[in-house]
């Protein structure tokens, strides 16, 4: 019980953290993300791209995941889309959709991502940033997997594509070195022989998320309803 404690007080301490940083994501400049942020195994696009294959980057609700997309300049992809799920308030809706888009990319919602990924030709000049652990609606809960020991429905659209078009998959571990600093490490998903399964690229991603998590359990956004049925 200590330990819960102990964990939601440091995770309330990070979510007035990531509500000033995303307020903060309206004027930063890119220098100054750039000063905020460092990364390793940048080489892995280079590998992607030399295979001739579109990317896709997966990353859980770990903070501060809207400073993320400040990225975006420095990817070598003349395309980039980054999803966004739409909201009921247009004011908020229009604010989500210009972080979205501040640092050369173009938002995208969520339910026109599958079928723009669908079209498009997987040719090395395309990456696309998934925010991936999004709860499902109740109407369109299709698949279950174990995640943090409970039953956990997911959206499996994002693994049918990454099979269908042979994308190269990202890992985008988060780490919160201290406040307002961050670290992001990449990690290339591979299947387990030439071609993924069915639901084996979901599965990799709540892996390595659970991984994350358990790291540090408080960089995560428990209130986010995860398992709100």
């Amino acid at each position: 019980m200590n330990e819960i404690i102990a964990i939601e007080k440091k995770f309330y301490s990070n979510f007035v953290d990531y509500f000033i940083e995303t307020l903060k994501a309206f004027t930063i400049t890119q220098k100054e993300l750039q000063k905020n942020i460092t990364y390793s195994n940048f080489e892995i696009f280079e590998q992607i791209q030399s295979e001739n294959k579109n990317v896709i980057m997966m990353l859980g609700h770990i903070f501060n995941w809207e400073w993320f997309i400040g990225i975006a300049p420095i990817l070598p992809f003349e395309n980039k889309f980054a999803v966004f799920k739409p909201i009921k308030n247009k004011f908020w809706n229009k604010k989500i959709r210009y972080l979205r888009e501040r640092f050369s990319a173009k938002a995208i919602s969520a339910k026109d991502i599958i079928m723009t990924m669908m079209r498009s030709e997987n040719k090395n000049d395309t990456i696309y940033f998934f925010v991936a652990d999004q709860s499902p609606k109740k109407s369109n809960v299709h698949y279950y997997l174990n995640f943090l020991n409970q039953k956990t429905p997911i959206f499996i659209g994002f693994d049918k594509v990454i099979r269908k078009k042979e994308l190269g998959v990202v890992y985008c571990n988060i780490i919160k070195l201290k406040r307002g600093k961050y670290h992001i490490e990449f990690r290339r998903l591979l299947p387990e022989n030439k071609q993924f399964k069915e639901y084996e690229m979901a599965h990799l991603f709540f892996q390595e998320l659970e991984n994350t998590i358990y790291k540090n359990p408080d960089n995560w956004l428990w209130s986010h309803k995860r398992w709100k049925y």
